[in-house]
């Protein structure tokens, strides 16, 4: 595991194991309001759904590419690749970085007009939940991903790559 994910996952239990023990562990920044866009290069926003539903190549297909997001945590900026695709019949993916290995999502969920992305990892012997949530924003899609049910959280903006 890399030195800069380390940290991530101390703070993160740490923070797990105050909001466990009853006292009340610091609150995420609120995301800061964004200028007017001008141009929009983000997918379309796809049809907001009332419930989640699991993803479905059809319900998710605005998605399914390569993305790159660009986060910020309290550790510093941060970038991860998140791939996603249709295979027979259900949307697979997996999110990379430079700081961990390679994650393949658990489970993929549509809800409102955004995915939610679920996976575990072992971290030191224990099994941590991380979750990654794109959702669309005017002309871009924000991200974020939470560690340890929200105890640490990295928000910041998702890129889709072109089709080659």
């Amino acid at each position: 595991m890399s030195s800069y994910l380390r940290p991530v996952l101390a703070s993160a239990l740490f923070a797990l194991a105050v909001t466990a023990s009853g006292a009340d562990a610091p609150k995420a920044a609120e995301p800061k309001a964004s200028a007017a866009p001008t141009k929009s290069d983000a997918p379309t926003a796809p049809a907001d759904l009332k419930a989640p539903v699991a993803a479905t190549p059809e319900n998710a297909a605005t998605y399914l590419g390569n993305w790159d997001l660009a986060l910020e945590g309290p550790n510093g900026a941060a970038a991860m690749k998140i791939t996603l695709k249709s295979e027979a019949g259900k949307v697979v993916g997996e999110m990379s970085s430079e700081m961990m290995e390679t994650q393949k999502f658990a489970e993929v969920i549509r809800s409102g007009t955004g995915l939610i992305l679920r996976y575990n990892f072992d971290y030191q012997g224990m099994a941590i939940d991380a979750e990654a949530k794109l959702t669309p924003a005017g002309d871009k899609v924000n991200a974020s991903v939470s560690f340890a049910g929200g105890a640490f959280m990295m928000d910041g903006t998702a890129t889709k790559q072109a089709a080659k």
